[in-house]
């Protein structure tokens, strides 16, 4: 009988020593929990693919932040890759083409000559003053070309029996047309022309108005050697309109713009 409680007494003992060992130690972590070192994350103890994460992970001591510094890239660098160009790209030959009409380089003048008229205008030579303008034309293919245009002031005097009126006065001129330049150096150039002519006769006796062809040839020469921009000229030309003709033949100047 005596053996029964001692033995049930041995057995509570035993029992209340493993569940105090088993309880947490919360009271005592507390005081030391400051001091005590973490341990490492348990995402971070695994590989990447096993923890489904990817990119870096977090340092785990604050030591580790000086190294991850000194790889960030100098502000300099950070300002040039975020500075952004508003200059527009260059277009290549969309930029480098020439314009169809080079206005840029427009050239006037002015020119003084004389006239001659064939027999049917029963006229002797006479006077011509005008003005003229040019532009080079580069987009036109195949050469040098341009694009010319002329208006004149000239006199006529018929010699008609007396009972004629109007035999006497001004009448006036518009030429353009196209020229093409086929030699320029230094010191001239040569360049043929080719267009359309419109007289206005003033009401000179028996002369209509009208429109004809011309044909014409252009030499220059320059006024100061090696620059082109200042030009003598002689330009014979030859206007018709299928029946008659008058000729051309002033001496003028020009200066490019």
């Amino acid at each position: 009988m005596s053996k029964g409680p001692g033995k049930r007494f041995f057995f509570n003992f035993i029992f209340t020593l493993v569940a105090v060992g088993t309880l947490p130690q919360r009271g005592m972590a507390c005081e030391e929990d400051s001091e005590a070192p973490r341990l490492p994350s348990f995402l971070s103890l695994l590989p990447e693919e096993e923890s489904g994460l990817t990119g870096p992970v977090l340092p785990t001591e604050l030591g580790a932040w000086t190294n991850l510094a000194a790889d960030v890239p100098p502000e300099e660098d950070l300002l040039s890759w975020r500075s952004l160009s508003l200059e527009p790209e260059p277009q290549g030959r969309l930029n480098t083409a020439p314009p169809f009409i080079d206005f840029k380089n427009l050239e006037l003048g002015g020119f003084a000559g004389v006239v001659s008229y064939s027999s049917a205008f029963k006229a002797r030579a006479d006077y011509v003053l005008g003005v003229s303008s040019r532009v080079p034309a580069p987009g036109i293919p195949l050469g040098d070309w341009g694009i010319w245009a002329e208006l004149y002031l000239s006199h006529i005097k018929r010699d008609l029996p007396f009972f004629y009126p109007d035999k006497v006065g001004n009448w006036f001129g518009l030429d353009a047309g196209l020229d093409y330049t086929f030699h320029k150096d230094s010191i001239f150039f040569v360049r043929g022309q080719a267009g359309v002519v419109y007289a206005y006769w003033n009401r000179i006796q028996s002369i209509d108005n009208g429109i004809g062809g011309m044909l014409g040839a252009e030499v220059g020469f320059f006024w100061i050697r090696g620059i082109d921009k200042a030009v003598l000229t002689i330009n014979p030309q030859f206007n018709f309109d299928g029946k008659n003709y008058f000729i051309f033949i002033p001496v003028g100047f020009s200066v490019r713009f």
